[in-house]
């Protein structure tokens, strides 16, 4: 086959003076909180369910991200 000569083309970010986006790389999979789980934000309660469905931190009243349905 012929060679051709393709141009890279840049991308769009880069055109637009954005900086690329960051990864992380960590060893550890990111995971949903679940009841019994040590606080993510405060480290001292533990997540459990409120009347709601929703897991709460008794010590700090952080409340996790999705719920329950019935």
């Amino acid at each position: 086959m012929p060679k051709t000569n393709i141009k890279k083309r840049k991308s769009r970010r880069s055109e637009a003076g954005l900086p690329k986006p960051r990864t992380v790389s960590s060893s550890k999979p990111c995971r949903a909180p679940r009841p019994g789980q040590k606080c993510p934000e405060c480290g001292e309660g533990r997540l459990d369910y409120d009347g709601l469905l929703q897991l709460v931190c008794p010590a700090c009243g952080y409340l996790a991200s999705g719920g329950g349905f019935t």
